[in-house]
């Protein structure tokens, strides 16, 4: 899969970095996927060992065309998965940062004394994102997470970032760390880092500003996972040697390149309505479930009476006995005992294939020996030979 997706960049020879996301060792580790990416003469992408927390913390130094200057400079961070001690989503490490404040440092002193204007990506988007928009407890908005979930949010136009001339779409809740590692803060502080871009809400593109470092996403451009329907892109950003921090970023769309075809509409269509998250993954199970108890209730009050040779029998017993008539309730409740008998048998052939076989075996013969039995004694005494 790794050398499919890298086929175009190393047949054009283009030097790539990666950075790793929270679903990235479902298959294959961190680690033997890096040593994967490492193996190609045009990655930039190192990992720092057990050194730094984390597979893949490292910077990669831009330097002027004579190779004399370092003009520009990327961090990446490796911001981790699930949080396992505080729950939710993992952040930046404080030995990661403490790694970061040395190498902005060293970058200083090669560039005599003067901070190197330096882009941070990362997969999990810090909490100050939520800072950018628009909050209140009432009227319209998406719904924050943890401590935030008592909040709608909203864009908000006036932290709109210069840089970005795409469109600024706020789709999903900002699904950051539940622990504010101090990331932002120390990145601040540093004063070389004058923007910061995230993935994980692949719905989202806007770009803003906060203490004068931009916070923006990149969102998602493949059709793996949900997505932005036919709107799923990649960022592009230009940058100019002379003036970095002055840089523009915009979206190349799917829809912009290849329209509203894809080559698996069904695979399409599961993605699109893919829950975002397990809030709505809950949310669609309840609505699905209520969905279905809906439609069976219809079902029983069209047809009224699914069962009518059982109803009639009960009416019956009950006249004949002077008890209660039968109640609707239970006819649903005898509705949904012979769906969960159905279930119950169903399940039973798939987990018991030979004691199904010779079962059919059986019926094949017993109906084979009633229908002969039918036909026994039929013609008696044709064809017969008298005796003399």
């Amino acid at each position: 899969a790794i050398d499919g997706m890298l086929q175009p960049i190393v047949e054009n020879s283009i030097p790539f970095c990666v950075v790793f996301g929270n679903h990235d060792e479902q298959a294959l580790s961190k680690e033997e996927q890096m040593k994967i990416y490492m193996s190609y003469p045009n990655c930039y992408a190192i990992d720092e060992g057990d050194a730094i927390s984390g597979v893949g913390t490292y910077n990669v130094p831009i330097y002027s065309r004579d190779g004399q200057k370092i003009v520009f400079n990327l961090y990446l961070f490796d911001s981790g998965s699930d949080d396992k001690e505080n729950g939710g989503y993992d952040h930046v490490k404080q030995d990661q940062l403490d790694w970061y404040v040395k190498k902005s440092n060293e970058l200083k002193a090669e560039n005599q004394n003067h901070l190197v204007p330096s882009m941070v990506f990362q997969h999990i988007p810090i909490q100050e994102m939520y800072y950018t928009l628009s909050a209140s407890k009432t009227g319209k908005g998406i719904r924050g997470i943890a401590e935030l979930k008592n909040y709608k949010f909203t864009l908000n136009s006036d932290s709109f970032s210069a840089n970005n001339i795409s469109a600024n779409k706020y789709q999903e809740p900002i699904c950051c760390s539940t622990v504010n590692s101090g990331e932002f803060n120390t990145i601040s502080e540093q004063g070389d880092v004058f923007a910061m871009y995230f993935g994980h809400d692949h719905t989202n593109t806007f770009v803003s500003t906060f203490n004068d470092i931009d916070l923006g996403y990149c969102p998602g451009s493949g059709f793996y996972s949900y997505g932005d329907d036919y709107e799923r892109a990649v960022r592009i950003f230009e940058i100019s040697s002379s003036s970095p921090s002055s840089y523009t970023t915009r979206l190349v769309t799917y829809k912009s390149y290849f329209g509203t075809k894809v080559d698996n509409k069904f695979h399409f269509l599961l993605t699109k309505y893919q829950p975002k998250n397990l809030t709505d993954g809950i949310l669609l199970g309840v609505k699905g479930l209520a969905l279905l108890v809906a439609i069976v209730v219809a079902i029983l009050l069209i047809v009224k009476r699914p069962f009518s040779k059982w109803w009639k029998k009960k009416v019956e017993y009950a006249k004949e006995n002077n008890l209660p008539k039968p109640t609707f309730k239970e006819e649903i409740g005898f509705f949904f005992w012979k769906i969960k008998k159905a279930i119950i048998k169903f399940f039973k052939k798939l987990t018991n294939p030979v004691k199904v076989i010779k079962e059919n075996q059986k019926q094949a013969r017993k109906a084979e020996i009633e229908k002969n039995s039918r036909y026994k004694g039929k013609g008696k005494g044709k064809n017969k030979k008298k005796k003399k």
